[in-house]
């Protein structure tokens, strides 16, 4: 089950704004890689870019 854009935030770009540092959330959630690997990594990729993606359109709405 991917994650959608909403879940992503709320576990990657959330923490970031209430002052974690950027290399602890990585580590946090990249840390998986003993359990499932590649998948999580790939998901999680996935998932961040959709994030980011989603952050930039709501940002560069038209007047």
């Amino acid at each position: 089950m991917a994650l959608d854009r909403a879940e992503m935030i709320m576990i990657v770009i959330s923490p970031l704004l209430r002052g974690e540092s950027l290399s602890a959330r990585m580590t946090f959630v990249f840390g998986f890689h003993k359990a499932t690997g590649v998948a999580t990594g790939l998901t999680t990729i996935t998932g961040l870019l959709n994030a980011v993606a989603a952050a930039v359109a709501g940002a560069s709405r038209r007047p």
